[in-house]
Parts: C-alpha cells; sequence; structure tokens
C-alpha cells in the first residue's frame, strides 16, 4: 500500500503508512420516552420518545412486538434509535389503564360490566358513591381472551354507583 498527497498538503508532517483496520463507531444519543400512562379508550396507546440530539428516528416496541396495544394493562417498552451516525436506548413500562365505569340503578337488580385487558393482569374493582373515597370490592383476572368481567347485585333503592377497574401492576 502507499500513501499519495496529490496536492502537496503533508509537507509539513511526517507520514508513516501502518496496515490495520480503522473502525469507527457510532456516537452515543440519550432517549427519554414519554406518554407511559394512559388510559383505555378502545385506541391503540403510543409511547413517545424524545433523543438528544433532537430529531433522531426512534422505533418502539412493546412486549417486543412493534404494534401498539389497545387493551388495559402493563407493556414493557423498548425505544431504539436508528440512525447511521447515532445508538441509543431506553426502556420504560406503558400502563393504559382501565377507563372509568359508571352506572346508576334507581330500583334493585344486577350490574354486569366487561372490559378488554391484557391477558392474565390482575384488576380491582372499587366502588365509590360520589367519586370519592373509593372502596375496593373484588380482585379479579382478565382471561385468556383478554375479557374483565363484572357482577354484582344491587339492592333495591341503593341509588346510584360508580364503579372503575384499577390493573394491579
Amino acid at each position: 500500500p502507499s500513501l499519495t498527497d496529490p496536492n502537496g498538503r503533508l509537507t509539513n508532517y511526517t507520514v508513516a503508512l501502518n496496515s490495520g483496520i480503522l473502525t469507527v463507531q457510532k456516537a452515543s444519543a440519550s432517549v427519554a420516552l414519554g406518554g407511559l400512562t394512559q388510559t383505555y379508550d378502545g385506541l391503540a396507546k403510543v409511547a413517545t420518545a424524545t433523543t438528544t440530539p433532537t430529531g433522531l428516528t426512534v422505533s418502539l416496541t412493546y412486549d417486543g412486538k412493534t404494534t401498539a396495544p389497545v387493551a388495559a394493562g402493563s407493556y414493557a417498552v423498548t425505544a431504539t434509535v436508528e440512525d447511521a451516525i447515532y445508538t441509543g436506548t431506553a426502556t420504560g413500562l406503558l400502563i393504559i389503564r382501565p377507563g372509568l365505569v359508571a352506572a346508576w340503578l334507581p330500583t334493585s337488580g344486577e350490574i354486569q360490566m366487561r372490559f378488554s385487558g391484557k391477558p392474565a393482569s390482575l384488576f380491582v374493582i372499587e366502588v365509590s358513591s360520589e367519586l370519592a373515597g373509593w372502596t375496593p370490592t373484588e380482585t379479579n383476572q382478565v382471561d385468556s381472551a383478554g375479557i374483565g368481567y363484572f357482577r354484582a347485585a344491587v339492592p333495591k333503592g341503593a341509588g346510584r354507583g360508580f364503579y372503575r377497574f384499577m390493573l394491579i401492576p
């Protein structure tokens, strides 16, 4: 191998040619995750990723899948910088909380509710008469099809009752 200096710019330097491999590493970028706590509304929930330096392309996975989750539950999020010059990753936990379910039953009967969630997720059902002072009434698990169920007898004259499903992380 030889080294040439076609423009004569190396005249002030002593140049030695050594054989070897030059490896250029990617520069580090930092990644910050956001939007990690959201409420179920039937739409896919996407975490956000901000990079330094700004504007880098980031790919997101949820429990190893590229499709953003819809069902209530907890999902491991990994953000990876996709860039020719920079490298970086961040991990976090996306929590999709079930939405508030309210029921008003002026006469006796039975209330039945159903919501979708991540299979095998644990949830607690809480009740309140005025959307304050929530009392746990039942702990259960989302079934393998991703459905959580709640059924309760409502005594005659019980009036207004509010129920909420809370995932147990």
